[in-house]
């Protein structure tokens, strides 16, 4: 039997750890043949009208122009977290205080979540030490990483690596969330892979959510 096909487009800097698992589930199955594009917002957006791709991950909500005749399906939200290698100690002061001379890595101004920070240092009249801004999730996992620093990320970016006890989750940006979507086209009958798909990344995100990770 010819398997399946499932074509995902993703934006680039989204978590490539969201994007395993949440394709795992198909890859394990020789019944669908899956295949990831990735691209910036309004690219994807033209292949999923033109019906190119089956669906969009992202990590921003749809706006403006971009919404006519789409979709978007909230899969979850996760905290955002500063993260960096173990053992780190913050000084006795209160955040975001206790940055003072800390090098941190942050998304780039295009992402939610980097808007939500600024505004969150404008607020508290404080001016952070900012070392990198990066697009990639891959490349600030990269940067929590290297010791230098430490790198504003939400927990899915790095996962296997909070598991493993290579990375610590040093601080928890209060009021700070990242949503994540599902991106579709309207559909009179559902399909069953898109609904996998959007089963999966809920489940995902809800277990996660779960967890009551340690903080310091």
């Amino acid at each position: 039997m010819t398997p399946s096909r499932l074509t995902i487009g993703a934006l680039s800097p989204l978590s490539k750890n969201l994007q395993f698992e949440i394709i795992r589930p198909f890859i394990q199955e020789s019944r669908v043949q899956v295949r990831v594009v990735e691209g910036e917002y309004a690219d994807l957006l033209d292949r999923l009208r033109r019906h190119k791709i089956d669906l969009i991950l992202s990590n921003l909500p749809l706006g403006g122009t971009d919404a006519e005749g789409i979709e978007a399906r909230l899969l979850g939200e996760m905290p955002m977290y500063l993260v960096g290698v173990p053992p780190f100690k913050i000084p006795r002061k209160p955040f975001p205080e206790w940055l003072e001379g800390i090098p941190i890595f942050l998304p780039s101004s295009r992402t939610a979540s980097r808007v939500g920070f600024d505004a969150l240092m404008i607020e508290t009249g404080f001016q952070p030490q900012i070392a990198a801004e990066v697009d990639d999730m891959a490349l600030l996992r990269l940067l929590a990483l290297s010791g230098a620093g430490l790198a504003l990320v939400p927990e899915i970016g790095v996962k296997f690596e909070l598991e493993e006890e290579k990375l610590l989750r040093v601080e928890r940006v209060p009021g700070l969330n990242v949503r994540f979507y599902a991106i579709t086209m309207p559909r009179r009958r559902s399909s069953p892979l898109i609904d996998e798909v959007i089963a999966n990344g809920t489940e995902l995100l809800a277990r996660i959510q779960q967890k009551k990770p340690a903080t310091l």
